[in-house]
């Protein structure tokens, strides 16, 4: 999916999107909050005026509580999706708006002169960048963690990450089981496109940070939370030569189907939260 058509679909879905993942979105600022707390904010040699760049910052439910630090001294939250940020200039409370500043733009677009144009307008380098399930949504994404890591302040920028957590020993297939019920039916065509990896090992994203020249990696549980709910629309359809038994029956059939090959769904999704720091 190309990133106008990503843009397209989160611009479609903006409105209704803090309804639908209000519990993760929370559990994704109060990890970043906390990061930046413990590992800078704790610190005599941290600056007490901290830029930050929120990046996929949506409809800013990361970008809010970060500007609400009194440390902080400006967010500058960019999406590739302008209906999410004016979803976040709506919601934004008026004693933050001069710390608060949006972009609409493609940081990770393949055109180099788009991203320097981009980047030019981001200023830097900063203190902290942030993204929240972002990744997952990635093709590239040793790529993509390389150009973030280089927009950190050098000896003392820190890059936060949360995204979904996937244990090592499982299938891809099991991987979309845990997080989309084991249907990928249940999916609307466009968040299938929008999907490229069913979550990460600690391990393989560690492995992106080091990559990235990135040091003194930490990485912890952000959070359990329910599985976002998903579009059934597929099974909604109708079927008027069909008695009601045999809907059922169908039914009955699909769910054994699932039982057996993947056991009960999944109620919960893990989320993750690494840190590292950019050398000198």
């Amino acid at each position: 999916m190309s990133a106008e058509e990503q843009a397209a679909h989160f611009n479609k879905e903006a409105e209704s999107y803090d309804s639908k993942f209000g519990e993760i979105n929370t559990a994704c600022a109060s990890a970043h909050v906390s990061q930046i707390t413990s590992r800078l904010l704790s610190t005599s040699s941290t600056s007490s005026s901290l830029r930050v760049l929120d990046l996929g910052a949506g409809t800013g439910n990361t970008t809010i509580p970060i500007a609400s630090l009194p440390n902080v001294s400006q967010v500058v939250a960019l999406d590739v999706s302008e209906g999410m940020l004016a979803q976040l200039s709506k919601k934004l409370p008026t004693s933050l708006q001069s710390k608060v500043m949006t972009v609409c733009g493609n940081l990770l677009s393949d055109d180099e002169s788009t991203c320097a144009a981009l980047k030019q307008k981001l200023g830097g380098p900063f203190d902290v960048v942030v993204t929240s399930v972002v990744l997952h949504h990635i093709v590239d994404v040793s790529k993509a963690v390389k150009v973030l890591a280089g927009l950190l302040k050098p000896g003392s920028g820190m890059l936060s990450v949360v995204d979904l957590e996937r244990a090592s020993e499982i299938t891809d297939e099991e991987a979309s089981h845990a997080f989309f019920g084991g249907n990928q039916q249940s999916m609307t065509a466009a968040h299938q496109h929008l999907v490229h990896h069913h979550g990460f090992t600690r391990k393989t994203f560690e492995e992106y940070l080091r990559n990235a020249g990135l040091i003194d990696i930490q990485t912890q549980t952000a959070g359990k939370i329910a599985r976002p709910p998903q579009d059934h629309h597929h099974h909604q359809h109708q079927h008027p030569d069909d008695s009601a038994e045999k809907h059922h029956h169908e039914a009955e059939e699909e769910h054994e189907h699932h039982h057996h090959d993947h056991g009960t769904t999944p109620t919960e999704v893990t989320l993750f939260i690494s840190t590292a720091i950019r050398p000198l």
